[in-house]
């Protein structure tokens, strides 16, 4: 019997066809075509939480057997004893994603597992911003258009607009900001991005973690359990048939918050230990940071459901009943974030909330048929922080203080 196939898939088909097609021709390898993989497989996975460990054990690094345990570590990934996991280096992968402008495009980490066509630039140069974050901050999009390079792109014009009006010279080698978010980081991973830059002779001046309020908080109660010793209450185990039901009609919308909301609506006792665990790696962040000079930024990206409620309209009606989950539940986030938010800024750390930017801009903030942020969102994250670091960049047209001064 023939198979037949719908439009849609027809075309995925066809546009991954034309890229393996050219990557063949560049001599692009390794090469993998991702037609169905949205960024939801790392949040879906089922938990590994390895069964009997206890705590306290001091981490990183990360002994290899449990981070494979702990974190998604898939074909793309390789294990690190400090981030527990990264991209693995040189890669060029095509990925579909619905809504982004060619539906299928190349995903490329360079030799470090950065999502950058580029290597670090050499000698350090006057300005270096590290960004972490989990799939939102690694983005599905290309390299140029993720919210890291937005800014980079911005801080080089802006420097260059005041050198042309102060009739300086700049060179755009002077400003650099890395992308070292990935799929499936939440707060021990952003601890170890920092620890392992620092090891690398690569420390940043400027250390930007952004923290997704759909579910970096949940994801920070493994890592918190082996840490710490005791047993994570039940979650999934509990609503299977539930989740399942919910997964075939928009597995995006689990992984990108309903499947936390949904944890701390039956374990509301768990906010509070997701909040202090953040915060507990947060603290040593900062310790690490201090020490170098280095400052941080904590930047907060809302999930769709707080920022765009109508995105998912009859869909999101169905998804919730099959979840039985009660429209109230989805205020944690906002609960959770008010209360990380407000206790981060008092250890002294910056915080830009872009709940308000997101807010406004609602839907087109996200991508419908996964709900990561769309090229609008990473273009507001970038705004966001080049703002705040715009006299940074101006900073960086005047040489650096001769050595001994």
């Amino acid at each position: 019997m023939t198979p037949t196939f719908d439009r849609t898939t027809q075309r995925k088909f066809a546009l991954a066809a034309a890229v393996f097609v050219l990557a063949l021709g560049a001599g692009m390898v390794p090469l993998r075509a991702w037609l169905e993989r949205d960024g939801s497989n790392v949040e879906l996975r089922e938990s590994t939480l390895p069964a009997g460990e206890r705590g306290p054990l001091s981490v990183p690094p990360w002994p290899e057997e449990l981070a494979r345990r702990l974190f998604p570590i898939d074909e793309a990934s390789v294990f690190d004893p400090l981030c527990g996991f990264r991209h693995g280096p040189n890669l060029k992968l095509t990925q579909f994603a619905a809504g982004h402008e060619p539906e299928v495009f190349l995903r490329v980490t360079n030799s470090l597992g950065l999502r950058e066509d580029e290597e670090p630039i050499q000698p350090r140069p006057r300005l270096r911003v590290l960004v972490t974050g989990d799939s939102h901050t690694d983005g599905v999009c290309t390299n140029p258009e993720t919210f890291a390079n937005v800014l980079e792109a911005a801080l080089r014009a802006r420097a260059t607009g005041r050198a042309a009006d102060s009739g300086t010279r700049f060179d755009p080698g002077w400003i650099e900001v890395l992308n070292a978010g990935k799929g499936g980081y939440s707060f021990c991973n952003y601890y170890g991005v920092l620890a392992r830059f620092l090891e690398l002779d690569l420390a940043p001046d400027v250390f930007v973690v952004a923290i997704y309020g759909g579910n970096d908080f949940e994801e920070t109660l493994n890592p918190h359990y082996v840490v710490h010793g005791g047993q994570r209450p039940e979650g999934k185990s509990l609503y299977l048939p539930q989740l399942r039901g919910a997964k075939r009609l928009h597995k995006g919308a689990l992984a990108q918050g309903l499947l936390a909301a949904k944890y701390f609506s039956i374990q509301p006792s768990q906010k509070e230990i997701a909040v202090s665990s953040a915060l507990e790696w947060f603290e040593r962040i900062l310790e690490l940071a201090r020490s170098r000079g280095i400052e941080v930024i904590a930047v907060y990206i809302p999930p769709w459901f707080d920022a765009a409620p109508t995105l998912l309209r009859d869909a999101m009606g169905k998804v919730m009943v099959n979840l039985e989950l009660e429209p109230a539940a989805l205020a944690s986030s906002n609960e959770i974030a008010d209360s990380a938010i407000d206790r981060l800024r008092a250890r002294g750390i910056e915080v830009l909330d872009l709940r308000p930017r997101f807010g406004a801009a609602g839907e087109a903030a996200y991508l419908r048929a996964d709900l990561h942020i769309s090229l609008l969102g990473q273009r507001l994250v970038a705004e966001a922080l080049e703002q705040r670091l715009a006299e940074r960049a101006i900073l960086a047209l005047q040489p650096p203080p001769a050595a001994g001064h």
